[in-house]
C-alpha cells in the first residue's frame, strides 16, 4: 500500500510536458434551418499567429488536434452557405467537444444592366446595399460592388437574409450635356424611388434589370492648392452629397484626379455637394496626408474657378492616467491603445496610436472631423472614468476637430471596475448597453451558455440576448430600444459583481420591421 502511495506521489510530481499543454477542438457543421449535418465543410482555425484548416466528413464532423492554448476564431465555409464563425478560447490541455457551427443558406441576386433601349451596358458598375428602416431613418448595414460580364450581367452571391437595394452607374463617360447617371433598381435616379429586394435564407432572385437613366449633367472644375507650397499633384478628390443618403456608398459617386493642380468632375447632377480628398491622398511631400472639406452647390450650369485648399491634417496628443496612482510608482502598467473613428470623413483605416509606458500617446494626420474614441486592452479590473478634450469633459467618447485645430485628450482610468456575468442559450448574441446609449459592449455566449462583461463603469445598463440576429442591427441604438421593455435593467456600482438573468429574443430577427 505504501509503495502504491509513493508511486502516485511521484507521478504527481512529474513535470508538465508541452504535449500536455496541447488542446483539441471537436465538433460538427449543420444547417441552421433543418439541423441536418453538412458534409464537405471547410473549417478554419486562426489567431494572430496561427492558421490551420480541416475538412468535415460526410456527417459534418471535424477535429483539430495539437492546438496551442489561446484565443481563436473558428469559421466554417461550404458552397451555397454563408460563412459562420465563432470565438474559441482554449486553456492549457483543454479538449473542447461538441462544438456546433450552424450555417445559413446564402441568398443570390442576379440580373443585368441595360441602356434606355434595353441593350446591355457591360461598362457599368453595380453596388448592392443591405439596409433597414429604423424609425424614420434608412440605415445601411453593409454594401459592396458586383462585376459585370460582357453582356452586362451580374451575379451577387453570399447574401445574408435582409432587405437589399441595387444601384448602377457608369464611370469615365465622355463629357456631354446629357449622360447616364446613377440609377437605383429598377429605374430611378432618386433614392426615394428605389425598390427593395427581400432576401430570405436561401432565396435566389434572378433576371432583374436595371435600366440606366439619362439626365442633364454639368461640370465642376477648379484648382487644389497646398496652403504652404504651390499647386497639388497626385491627389484624388471625391464629390460627395452634402446630405448623405443611406443608399449611397460612403465614398460618393464621383472622383477626380488632381493633375498639375487642376481637377474636374464631369457629368454631375444638380445638387449640394462636399469636395473631400480620397483615402491615401498626399501633399507634395508624398508623406503628409492631404485633407479638405469644401461645400459646393451645382445648379443648372457648369461650375468653374473653384479653389480647394488642402492641409496636412491635425495632431492630437493625449495622456492616460490611473486614479489613485502615485506619480512615483514605478510599477509598469500596460496602457490601452487608442483608436479614433471618424464620424463623417470617409476613411478605410481609423487613426490609431499605441500608448507609451508613461501613458502618453500621439496621433498625427487627422482630418477635421468628429471622432468616436475607442480604447483596446484596458488593464484588468479598470474602467474609463472620465475623458476630457481641451479641458472640457466629453460625453460618450465623442469629440470635435472640425474647427481645424488639434488639441489634447486626457483619459482617466479608475480601478475597481464592475463586472456582469450570467448564463443563457449557447451561441447567442448578448448586448450590454448604457441607459444613455453610450457605445455598447457585445459578446457571444460560450458553448455552455455562459457570458461575461468586464471593465464596466458604474451606471445604469440594459442587457438582452438575441438568437440568430444580425450583429449590425444590434449595434444600432434605435434597434435595441425597440426591445427596451424586454431588457433586464441593472444599476452597477464600483466593484459590482452581478450575476444577471437575460431575456432571449428568439425567432432570428433579421430586419427591424420584424421587431414592430
Amino acid at each position: 500500500m505504501f509503495a502504491v502511495l509513493l508511486l502516485a506521489l511521484s507521478l504527481a510530481q512529474l513535470p508538465v510536458t508541452a504535449a500536455d499543454q496541447k488542446c483539441t477542438i471537436q465538433g460538427s457543421a449543420v444547417s441552421v434551418a433543418t439541423g441536418a449535418p453538412l458534409g464537405k465543410t471547410t473549417l478554419t482555425l486562426k489567431s494572430e499567429n496561427h492558421r490551420s484548416t480541416a475538412v468535415g466528413d460526410a456527417q459534418g464532423k471535424f477535429l483539430f488536434e495539437g492546438v496551442e492554448p489561446g484565443e481563436y476564431i473558428l469559421s466554417a465555409d461550404r458552397y451555397g452557405y454563408l460563412q459562420q464563425g465563432t470565438p474559441v478560447t482554449l486553456d492549457a490541455g483543454q479538449h473542447l467537444k461538441d462544438v456546433v457551427l450552424k450555417l445559413t443558406l446564402q441568398g443570390v441576386i442576379s440580373g443585368r444592366v441595360t441602356d434606355e433601349d434595353g441593350d446591355p451596358l457591360p461598362s457599368a458598375e453595380v453596388i448592392w446595399m443591405r439596409s433597414s428602416r429604423i424609425g424614420e431613418r434608412m440605415r445601411t448595414l453593409d454594401w459592396n460592388g458586383a462585376q459585370l460580364d460582357a453582356e452586362g450581367g451580374f451575379v451577387i452571391p453570399q447574401l445574408k437574409p435582409g432587405r437589399y437595394y441595387l444601384k448602377a452607374f457608369q464611370e469615365n463617360q465622355p463629357r456631354v450635356r446629357e449622360s447616364y447617371v446613377a440609377t437605383y433598381y429598377p429605374s430611378s435616379i432618386n433614392p426615394g424611388g428605389a425598390v427593395a429586394i427581400d432576401i430570405a435564407p436561401g432565396r435566389e432572385i434572378r433576371g432583374l434589370e436595371i435600366r440606366l437613366r439619362k439626365a442633364q449633367v454639368f461640370r465642376v472644375r477648379g484648382k487644389a492648392v497646398n496652403l504652404t507650397t504651390a499647386l497639388l499633384d497626385q491627389t484624388s478628390l471625391l464629390l460627395m452629397p452634402a446630405e448623405k443618403s443611406e443608399l449611397s456608398p460612403e465614398n460618393g459617386d464621383r472622383s477626380a484626379q488632381v493633375r498639375d493642380g487642376v481637377f474636374e468632375f464631369v457629368n454631375v447632377l444638380p445638387g449640394a455637394y462636399v469636395i473631400r480628398t480620397s483615402p491615401g491622398s498626399r501633399l507634395d511631400s508624398r508623406t503628409t496626408p492631404a485633407f479638405c472639406s469644401y461645400p459646393i452647390t451645382v445648379r443648372n450650369q457648369d461650375v468653374d474657378g473653384v479653389v480647394v485648399s488642402l492641409s496636412g491634417g491635425l495632431e492630437l496628443t493625449g495622456n492616460i492616467k490611473m486614479e489613485g496612482r502615485d506619480v512615483r510608482d514605478s510599477t509598469p502598467v500596460k496602457w490601452p491603445s487608442v483608436t479614433l473613428d471618424p464620424i463623417a470623413y470617409y476613411s478605410r483605416v481609423a487613426p490609431h496610436a499605441d500608448t507609451q509606458s508613461d501613458g502618453a500617446f500621439h496621433v498625427a494626420g487627422l482630418p477635421p472631423d468628429r471622432y468616436q474614441l475607442r480604447l483596446a486592452g484596458l488593464p484588468s479590473g479598470t474602467y474609463v472614468k472620465r475623458v476630457r478634450y481641451g479641458g472640457q469633459e466629453i460625453v460618450n467618447g465623442q469629440f470635435d476637430l472640425t474647427s481645424g485645430v488639434g488639441g489634447t485628450l486626457d483619459i482617466l482610468l479608475a480601478p475597481n471596475a464592475a463586472e456582469v456575468f450570467g448564463n443563457t442559450t449557447a451561441g447567442v448574441q448578448v448586448a450590454l448597453w448604457r441607459k444613455d446609449n453610450e457605445p455598447s459592449k457585445f459578446t457571444g455566449s460560450a458553448k455552455d451558455g455562459t457570458f461575461k462583461f468586464a471593465n464596466l463603469a458604474p451606471g445604469e445598463y440594459r442587457i438582452l440576448a438575441w438568437q440568430d440576429a444580425d450583429p449590425e442591427l444590434i449595434a444600432i441604438p434605435e434597434f435595441r430600444n425597440r426591445f427596451a421593455k424586454q431588457a433586464t435593467r441593472l444599476t452597477l456600482q464600483e466593484g459590482s459583481r452581478e450575476d444577471v438573468g437575460v431575456t432571449l429574443i428568439a425567432n432570428g430577427v433579421v430586419d427591424v420591421e420584424a421587431a414592430k
